[in-house]
């Protein structure tokens, strides 16, 4: 073969790489459906879970390490007494106050990312339709903050610090204490080897 032959043959196989490369640069994660608990005790692990909020995520761009994410839909349990049910309500594409609409996060591996590193939700807030008809729709708003640990660590292995609050039609103030307040909320793991829990139906939480 000609010096030119192994030239153009070495192009070939350049352009082919690359073009692989810049696929997978661009190659997009997984729809995401991450959870945060809201303890009766937001800063002891071991106590009762009071909400469920969901935030369904969809991959729209990525640009290196970082992914857009579309909030899909906004979900919220509110987790009854033991003789009562649990109560949802959620929102399709609620507000997200960020210049194009977008949560971006940056990942260290964005094709896997890990539920640790949503911790730190943009402004999202709207009116959450309540399941039972008969009961009142939700207004919330929901944002998470950096905050200092305290001494002697985060409560959670996964800690998102979140400003919060939900108010019904029927309510004067804010349910829970996060209305205007700052609260660690949990971010459950997946266990190994298992489902997650979450990523079904809402009836699954």
């Amino acid at each position: 073969m000609s010096r030119g032959a192994h030239i153009y043959s070495l192009g070939c196989l350049l352009a082919l790489l690359g073009g692989f490369s810049n696929q997978a640069e661009g190659q997009l994660p997984a729809s995401q459906t991450i959870p945060y608990l809201i303890h009766e005790v937001p800063t002891d692990w071991s106590s009762a879970i009071s909400y469920v909020v969901i935030m369904s995520l969809e991959p729209v761009e990525r640009v290196g390490n970082f992914v857009a994410w579309e909030v899909t839909e906004w979900r919220l349990k509110k987790v009854g007494a033991v003789s009562t049910h649990d109560t949802f309500w959620s929102e399709a594409f609620p507000s997200v106050a960020t210049e194009d609409g977008l949560w971006w996060v940056e990942h260290a591996q964005p094709i896997a990312p890990k539920r640790g590193e949503f911790i730190l939700p943009p402004l999202v807030s709207g009116i959450a339709t309540a399941a039972d008809p008969t009961d009142y729709d939700m207004e919330y708003y929901w944002e998470g903050i950096v905050a200092p640990a305290p001494l002697g660590g985060w409560p959670y292995a996964n800690t998102s610090i979140i400003d919060y609050g939900f108010t019904q039609a029927a309510e004067p103030q804010p349910e829970g204490d996060g209305g205007g307040g700052v609260e660690p909320v949990e971010l459950p793991p997946v266990p190994p080897g298992e489902e997650d829990p979450y990523h079904s139906s809402q009836q699954a939480y």
